[in-house]
């Protein structure tokens, strides 16, 4: 696994529990949308009558799913932000609110009051600078490297497995 490729890792696993805590939030609030008409006795005449409680269920199912995400996600950033220690700070940061703290590309030239074309210029600067201490380990020299692509892989798995 490149740097690119771990960096882009966590940030789409980032991504994806996002996904699923909106759509739990939607759920949520369709719970609480809910109304009943007291005016008169009504028949249901669908085959589904248990939605309320089929839709608590999958809530409840993708809390759980969502919180082993969020594990593993947490284990991906405790894992990056020791390597983060061996870049320059200056490029640690950048690559800290871009790939943990999930900010845009127009965040980042906000926060950093940089142009564009610098934003891009020091996340690959970083990216390469991170590449290189990857290749300086060497793969077999990280303890925790083959912990960090089974944490990316699942993640991903998770995703597929929910979809």
């Amino acid at each position: 696994m490149t740097a690119r490729e771990y960096l882009q890792t966590i940030l789409d696993a980032g991504k994806r529990i996002q996904i699923k805590q909106n759509e739990v939030k939607r759920l949520h609030d369709s719970l609480t949308s809910l109304s009943i008409s007291t005016d008169k006795e009504q028949v249901s005449h669908t085959r589904n009558v248990s939605l309320m409680s089929d839709t608590i269920s999958r809530i409840v199912d993708m809390e759980h799913e969502i919180d082993q995400q969020l594990n593993a996600l947490y284990s991906l950033h405790r894992e990056a932000a020791k390597y983060f220690d061996h870049l320059r700070p200056e490029y640690a940061k950048v690559l800290i609110d871009r790939y943990i703290r999930g900010m845009t590309i127009p965040d980042l030239m906000k926060t950093y009051n940089y142009c564009r074309r610098n934003v891009y210029r020091i996340i690959d600067s970083a990216t390469n600078e991170l590449q290189m201490l990857f290749n300086k380990l060497g793969e077999e020299n990280i303890p925790a490297f083959e912990r960090i692509h089974r944490n990316a892989q699942e993640c991903t798995e998770m995703h597929t497995l929910s979809s």
